[in-house]
């Protein structure tokens, strides 16, 4: 009796995930394809309905409004049978140095933008793949929780409100037609290391990580990027 209520919990626990996987509309992987961040040129891109009407895509980019009314609402299709759960768990054997202080999960954006201040920044090389990052400024990274009840998703949504549309903001605020906007998509976890103690951090210049001495600052660890776009404000 016990095998059999084992078995169907298990056949259970199999069809839920498979359905909450499945709530996605099979249109955005058929006109999209995989491992792409989708900014959607008005809207909120809901996850059950694709609307093609929301999405200006040519030539490999998404192009959205620029201008004070610019908004960044973002739906990400992960690479093919990649979860989320699957990717913060490659994380955390991956980078498991500071897991003990480790305190929230997280859904990531990070933007890099081609232009600062409205004059074009110098010495600007576009990523050729997907594992490649800008190196000719720093990021702007909007969050959202990453919890258990989202582990088997496999594309996660950002609405352009609260602390999201804090972080992106003045960018969007201050976009010009034929400004530009390199995004990628990331899971992390947060971690706070106690003054003194061991942290795990990366040095970019050794490409490698480094056991230092903590301030006591709030850390993240990153994957590294799981899908990519690049957006031209029009």
């Amino acid at each position: 009796m016990n095998k059999l209520w084992a078995l169907c919990l298990a056949l259970f626990l199999s069809a839920s995930a498979v359905s909450a996987q499945s709530d996605l509309d099979p249109a955005y992987a058929k006109t999209f394809g995989n491992g792409l961040v989708l900014v959607a040129q008005t809207g909120f891109p809901a996850k059950a309905q694709f609307d093609p009407a929301q999405f200006d895509y040519r030539d490999g980019k998404f192009f959205i409004p620029a201008g004070p009314t610019a908004e960044f609402n973002v739906r990400t299709l992960l690479p093919n049978g990649l979860t989320l759960g699957a990717a913060l768990e490659k994380l955390k054997k991956e980078q498991a140095g500071n897991l003990k202080h480790h305190k929230a999960d997280y859904c990531v954006w990070k933007v890099w933008s081609s232009h600062e201040g409205g004059t074009p920044r110098a010495n600007i090389t576009w990523p050729a793949s997907l594992k490649d990052e800008p190196k000719w400024a720093s990021p702007l990274e909007g969050f959202t929780s990453l919890d258990p009840e989202v582990y088997d998703w496999t594309a996660p949504g950002a609405k352009y409100e609260g602390d999201f549309r804090s972080a992106f903001w003045s960018m969007m605020a201050a976009s010009k037609p034929g400004e530009k906007l390199y995004v990628s998509f990331h899971v992390c976890y947060e971690y706070e290391v106690p003054g003194g103690q061991v942290e795990s951090k990366w040095n970019s210049d050794k490409n490698k990580f480094e056991d230092v001495v903590s301030n006591g600052m709030i850390g993240y660890a990153y994957s590294e990027p799981l899908a990519a776009s690049t957006v031209e404000f029009k």
